[in-house]
């Protein structure tokens, strides 16, 4: 089945319902094509996305995929600058930063949430939250098409 835009125009319980049958046709083993700019739509509905940029297929992948963080953890904690600096200081930590909330996005050591919470916990700082970091479907595909300036991590 294809759809175009299967939610326009929909108030929010068509779309609920919208979305509950697409689900059910999926779990039926049907296959639905779903064509939509409402991303956040898309996120909720589908396992897998490709993502057009000028009529050119830029990226193929499930969903899960492509909005977990690639490694990278979302560290909450007081003092979110000093830490910054310290982590830019490592080799695998140069790519650090922090979000719009102050929230420190980093890679960690070996690739591990808990090696990342030992370092910062050695180095004097004690981690509220860290957890694998995620972005919107809207925030990767607004970065893949160049419609917005960042790296996807």
């Amino acid at each position: 089945m294809v759809l175009d835009e299967p939610a326009n125009g929909l108030d929010p319980a068509g779309i609920v319902e919208m979305r509950d049958l697409m689900h059910r046709l999926s779990a039926a083993g049907k296959t639905v094509l779903i064509s939509s700019h409402l991303l956040t739509e898309v996120q909720q509905i589908c396992t897998h996305v490709g993502i057009i940029r000028l009529g050119e297929l830029v990226m193929e992948t499930t969903v899960d995929a492509l909005i977990k963080g690639q490694g990278h953890f979302r560290v909450q904690l007081d003092q979110s600058q000093e830490a910054l600096d310290l982590i830019k200081s490592q080799q695998w930590g140069q790519g650090a930063h922090l979000d719009e909330h102050s929230d420190l996005i980093t890679a960690a050591p070996l690739g591990r949430g808990r090696e990342l919470n030992l370092f910062l916990v050695h180095a004097g700082f004690a981690p509220d939250v860290i957890v694998p970091a995620t972005q919107d479907l809207e925030q990767i595909f607004l970065q893949l098409t160049g419609n917005n300036s960042g790296d996807v991590w």
